[in-house]
């Protein structure tokens, strides 16, 4: 589908067009935005250039310049295309790109044309930020983000350079020509040369205005076969009824784009799904909670989005692409969907993507740490990835044709039936992992790639001789093929260990090889998805296999260990910690806790059996000394799996324990947390293991408070524990573990306990991504309920405390599921609820009486509408005064406040007003807005101190000598000057310092005369105002710019071009000139001898005089064209050139190995001459034309044969065998019978004589 319609852009609709901007872009007031050098902007460009930034699309320079002539770089096309689309930049602690520094000023916007698809940097890990962007780049980039259909009808291409534009941007420069996205130069297009920043302001411009254009409208009811949109009514074709029809909910305010006809739609050519589903409730199937549009098989003909959650599609067919956009954070499900387009998955995260009978043409997956599945003979085309961490799932019917993941891919889990994978050896490791089968794996890029699969692989291909490649332990491999001249070992880091695995070498068998692993293949259909924790751990939502606290039976003495714990758990092994109280052995088998199995004997135990007598998945003894730590390493694991660990300890003497369960094993998830196993009896520290890399030098904290939110943890029903120092273990820094030190403390009663606690928020961000660290929770017992709300009852108090508001919901949010959803908490009445619950401590008694008081408040005080929360949510998450003037002006409808005083004020006065309500958020009990009056009163605060403020201040400079000024400097007064005495006029350097110009009283009037000759302060950038109080205080100050008038503009050079001669008529040195459209400039120099040889235009201004600060002067263009291929043709009788060459041209007899400048030269004989003009210091020469010279004697014969006259001065003829003479021109010869004539073309300097022709005369 094409979002964007052909426009026609003429420098008077652009003007026409681009006011109905302001209604989607927030505006500045235009009458203050200037640049200083808009006047080197070409005169179509300049209103392009201000209203580019009035709208906030383009910025200018801090020293008040634009730069309108100078190439636009890369991540300057990103921040303007960026603020078009009106995308939220992406701020990650690490970017994708080596060269892009995170938390950069352009790093967000950067992020966000990578993960749309748009710019994907050079496949090097590169993004080359400053480099800039050509012409057909530009084209290839705005043809992806107005999503034509490049496989459409592409237009012809009719610029006369299209020879010039390289193959793969061809049809997206036909394409962008042909919407109107980019114009040419004349005939030409110029692929080349990159586009300048004036011209950038003109794309931005027409991709707002189309993107404006193409605006949805909103669907506001359903009625039986009518719809209402947008406040009109409409009917539906017959064909769309069934897509209408028992869908209201589902398509409630959801964004549509159609077409009509006679008021009755025909077609949807565009459908945005805007609303959400609820998670499954307990005990209920996954999806079950999810809102429900079913198409009932009917077309859209263009592109539908998801931007909602938990959502399932049914029966429909999409003709364009199927989004699954960011605002999906959980379950989706398509059952029965058809889509001819691109699948996008923007959206999701751990939690699954599933598609069910569905016909996929292709998919990209963007959204990092998306679970993607499908099933039940879906079929998917090409599927690309540029996810840096994502799975891809399919059962035993889905078998996935082609996979290609990009450079960006850090890690892969693919538990899928996969043809094809390709994947990119990248600088920094690729790995894959996963038990899904692979029949052909080809590894390109010069990196690294770890191969982590557990199942066969058919063939593995490496492309690159510089890569760096470890492959999967124990895994067999059909065939390995190398690059060419390539050794195995040099490039395989681990052959010595799998080259026995290796079937075939480079399609030859390999010698080594020993097949003793088995070549069947573990069921890799990966359908189920992993189910969440059961409660037992917050730690940041990741999903893990369930795995209970400890195993129904508990036989054996576990009292023979002072310490049981574990470390390290990876992908597939985990470190074994154990303290015993006396000196032995220890036997252990590890258990996957979805083992359906009884209590192991001892035998089995030591013999590395599971009950069954089925091989435990890891198995093992070790020494142990009493009193000492000691570890030991299981090997073995399955990552998806978790494990409970069995053992027998044989002391020194023989004597054996019994069987013991030690604990549970988490199943391993990157990017995530593990709270180690710990006693709640005498526990003193408790450790959590990361299983990723942790930020910002996190690991060299030791502050508590800095970690932990107030420092302490909950022990739920008896008050909190201060945590009085923490370590770090970075043995292994991609694992590190965090330790709290406290006092002994017993945690609990004897049968029941939770302890948690919160980490500080971002504080522990892991490898680059937004992971929410939310805390830990540990549940055993019947009586834990009552522990909570014994613990509500002593964080609430017995006064009421906003402060104490977030702590209060904190531990409502702790009770077990399903009480915590019962509850039905509303996050805005977290202060109501500490209030109430504080008025009636001493009467809560039990989770029954919570419940009650929750209910009172939540009737008394209902939850606020949506786009209330929205508003909240958004006011509470701006990071910048800034963000909270947009939300302030454009929702100030939903907020209720009168905007009629603030649109008044000076931009200036508007930022002290949003910097103000800004700086009240901060100081709210909870340190955010719970409600709208909140901010209501805030922001009337804000007016009412700032009603005496200058609303605006204007100046202009009427002295144009260049350092001085003069002229009449202009304020309006604020509302209520009633409190102001004097006003007083200051130079402003850059707004950060100022001095006194003059001070003015205020029954003068609100002007100042500033008398010419008035010397500019150095560094002064502006003039400012502010009111003096009665009391002698201040108002703010408001700004203008301070614009010192300078010399005009020297206009257009009276210069004209001799073309014939390629050389510039009434040129002086006081000139310049430039040969790529004023990009850059030469000094004209007089002694030079410059020729501008081909088709091309030359730019020719006076130069600047940066001494009286005259600037450049306005450049007149002089156009030359290819005389040799626009006039010169040959005269062959008289082998010469006709007068169209000059000696401004050169030729060439020996195909352009050696050149020689034209003079009237004559060619005899058969010759090829190449000619050209002649090239200078600044051009090449022109392009090269072939002429072809013949041998063919013109003589006019008549008398019967015996008067010869030749028809030029070229020719000599022998007679009778004699020596050759000149035959002049128009001399008449009388040959007799028998005579035997020759004659040719004479010789011409280095050219010899041309061939003889012979008369035999009669």
């Amino acid at each position: 589908m094409t979002l964007f319609k052909k426009i026609t852009v003429t420098t008077l609709s652009l003007a026409m067009s681009i006011g109905a901007l302001s209604s989607v872009y927030a505006a500045e007031s235009s009458g203050e935005i200037t640049f200083s050098d808009l006047n080197k902007a070409s005169v179509w460009a300049r209103e392009a250039i201000v209203k580019a930034k009035e709208y906030n699309l383009m910025a200018g320079s801090s020293d008040g310049t634009f730069r309108p002539m100078s190439a636009v770089t890369r991540q300057e096309v990103a921040a303007a295309l960026n603020n078009v689309m009106q995308i939220e930049p992406l701020q990650l602690s690490k970017s994708s790109f080596t060269d892009v520094i995170s938390g950069s000023w352009s790093a967000g916007a950067i992020e966000v044309m990578k993960s749309s698809g748009w710019m994907l940097g050079d496949g090097n890990g590169t993004f080359r930020p400053t480099a800039p962007l050509t012409r057909e780049e530009m084209a290839v980039l705005l043809v992806k983000i107005a999503n034509i259909n490049i496989e459409s009808s592409v237009p012809e291409l009719s610029v006369t350079d299209k020879d010039k534009i390289s193959s793969w941007a061809k049809q997206s420069v036909a394409l962008a020509l042909e919407s109107g996205l980019m114009q040419g130069t004349g005939t030409s297009f110029n692929p080349l040369q990159p586009v300048l920043r004036q011209e950038m302001a003109a794309i931005v411009l027409r991709v707002a205005e189309m993107k404006n254009n193409q605006q949805t409208s909103i669907i506001e009811q359903i009625n039986n076969d009518t719809i209402t949109i947008s406040g009109k009514n409409y009917a539906l074709s017959e064909s769309l009824k069934k897509l209408f029809k028992n869908n209201s909910e589902a398509l409630a305010k959801a964004k549509v784009k159609f077409k009509d006809e006679n008021n009755t739609i025909i077609s949807i050519t565009y459908l945005e799904l805007a609303q959400s589903g609820k998670p499954a409730d307990t005990g209920k199937p996954e999806f079950s909670g999810n809102i429900v549009f079913d198409g009932n098989g009917a077309n859209i003909e263009g592109s539908l989005k998801v931007a909602a959650d938990y959502v399932t599609l049914k029966n429909i067919n999409i003709q364009g692409n199927l989004n699954i956009g960011s605002e999906l954070y959980n379950d989706f499900y398509a059952l029965n969907v058809n889509v001819k387009g691109n699948t996008l998955v923007n959206g999701g995260d751990e939690n699954t993507v599933v598609f069910d009978k569905a016909q996929l043409s292709a998919m990209t997956i963007n959204k990092k740490n998306v679970h993607v599945e499908a099933k039940n003979m879906t079929t998917i085309g090409d599927v690309t990835v540029h996810s840096e961490l994502s799975s891809l799932w399919g059962d035993s019917s889905v078998v996935y044709g082609h996979v290609k993941l990009q450079d960006t891919v850090r890690s892969f889990w693919n538990y899928a039936n996969i043809k094809e994978l390709q994947i990119t050896a990248s600088k920094e490791e690729t790995i894959l992992s996963g038990n899904g089968r692979i029949d052909k794996l080809e590894i390109s890029g010069e990196g690294k790639a770890k191969i982590m699969t557990t199942v066969p692989i058919g063939t593995i291909i490496i492309k690159n001789k510089d890569a760096q490649i470890t492959l999967p332990l124990n895994v067999n491999i059909a065939n390995l093929v190398l690059p060419e001249g390539v050794k195995a070992q040099d490039i395989i880091s681990n052959y010595e260990q799998v080259k026995t695995h290796i079937g075939q070498l480079n399609n030859n068998v390999n010698p080594e090889y020993i097949n003793k692993i088995g070549s069947g293949s573990n069921n890799s259909s990966g359908s189920g998805s992993s189910s969440g924790n059961n409660g037992n751990s917050g730690s940041g939502g990741n999903t893990t296999t369930p795995s209970p606290t400890e195993p129904p039976l508990q036989p054996g003495n576990s009292n023979n260990f002072l310490i049981k714990t574990y470390k390290y758990r990876d992908m597939n092994s985990v470190e074994l910690v154990l303290k015993p109280k006396a000196s032995g052995t220890v036997y252990f088998i590890a258990t996957p806790s979805t083992y359906n199995s009884s209590r192991p004997t001892i035998e089995q135990i030591k013999n590395g059996k599971n009950d069954d007598n089925s091989p435990a998945d890891s198995s093992g003894h070790f020494s142990v000394t009493a009193g000492s730590l000691a570890t030991h390493k299981a090997v073995g694991l399955k990552e998806e799996e978790a494990y409970i660990i069995w053992s027998v300890f044989v002391d020194a003497a023989g004597k054996e324990s019994g069987v013991t369960f030690l604990y549970s094993v988490q199943n391993y998830q990157p990017n995530s947390n593990i709270v180690l196993p710990y006693e709640k009896a005498n526990l003193s520290e408790i450790s959590t293991q990361f299983t990723s890399p942790l930020d910002n030098n996190v690991t060299m904290v030791t502050d508590p408070k800095a970690i932990l939110q107030k420092g302490i943890l909950r022990n739920y029903g008896f008050g909190y524990i201060p945590v009085k120092s923490i370590s770090w273990d970075v043995s292994k820094p991609d694992m590190p573990i965090l330790t709290f030190h406290f006092d002994q403390v017993n945690l609990g009663t004897i049968d029941s306990y939770r302890i948690d606690w919160r980490f500080v928020d971002r504080a522990l961000t892991m490898d680059g991504g937004k992971y929410g660290l939310g805390g830990h929770g540990a549940y055993t017992g019947e009586k834990v309920v009552d522990l909570i709300t014994a613990q509500l009852k002593l964080e609430t108090g017995t006064v009421a405390d906003p402060v104490k508001a977030d702590d209060v919901i904190y531990v409502l949010k702790a009770y077990p599921s399903p009480l915590d959803t019962e509850l039905n908490l509303i996050e805005y009445n977290a202060e109501y609820y500490q209030r109430y619950f504080a008025e009636v401590n001493g009467s809560i008694h039990n989770y029954t009486d919570v419940k009650s008081i929750i209910a009172n408040v939540n009737t008394q005080y209902p939850a606020p509408a949506k786009e209330v929360t929205e508003v909240l949510m958004n006011m509470n998450n701006a990071s910048s005064s800034n963000t909270i003037k947009y939300y302030l002006e454009n929702k100030a409808s939903i907020i209720g406040i009168d905007l009629t005083s603030y649109t008044a004020m000076n931009t200036d006065a508007k930022n002290l007003i949003s910097q103000y309500v800004l700086t009240q958020r901060k100081l709210q009990p909870r340190g955010k807005y719970t409600n709208l009056e909140q901010i209501r009163i805030a922001f009337e605060e804000a007016c009412s101190l700032n009603t005496d403020i200058p609303l605006g201040l204007s100046f202009i400079d009427t002295d144009a000598r260049a350092g001085y000024l003069g002229g009449i400097i202009i304020w309006t007064p604020g509302s209520d000057e009633a409190g102001i005495e004097q006003y007083e006029l200051l130079y402003s350097f850059n707004k950060q310092s100022s001095t006194v110009l003059a001070t003015v009283d205020k029954v003068s009037g609100h002007q100042y005369v500033l008398p010419v000759d008035t010397i500019v302060p150095a560094g002064a950038t502006h003039i400012g105002v502010r009111g003096i109080r009665a009391e002698q205080s201040y108002t703010a100050v408001v700004y203008t710019p301070l614009k010192d008038i300078l010399p005009l503009q020297p206009g257009k050079p009276a210069v004209d071009n001799d073309d014939m001669y390629n050389v510039l008529v009434g040129a002086d040195n006081t000139m310049e000139f430039s040969i790529d459209s004023g990009v850059s400039w030469i000094t004209y120099d007089e002694q030079s001898d410059y020729t501008f040889p081909g088709r091309i235009s030359v730019y020719v201004r006076y130069k600047a005089d940066s001494q009286n600060q005259v600037p450049a002067g306005k450049y007149e263009i002089v156009s030359f064209v290819d005389n040799v291929y626009m006039f010169v043709g040959i005269n062959d009788v008289g082998n010469t050139f006709d007068q169209g060459a000059t000696s401004a041209m050169e030729y060439s007899s020996d195909n352009g190995h050696t050149w020689t400048t034209y003079v009237n030269q004559e060619f005899p004989g058969d010759l090829k001459i190449l000619l050209r003009e002649r090239g200078s210091s600044v051009l090449p020469a022109g392009a090269t034309k072939a002429f072809e010279f013949t041998s063919k004697v013109n003589i006019g014969i008549f008398s019967g044969g015996k008067y010869f006259e030749p028809s030029c001065d070229s020719f000599e003829y022998s007679l009778n065998g004699s020596e050759y003479q000149h035959w002049p021109k128009d001399k008449i010869i009388q040959f007799n019978p028998g005579d035997i004539v020759v004659i040719r073309e004479e010789a011409r300097g280095q050219f010899p004589a041309g061939k003889e022709e012979v008369f035999n005369i009669q």
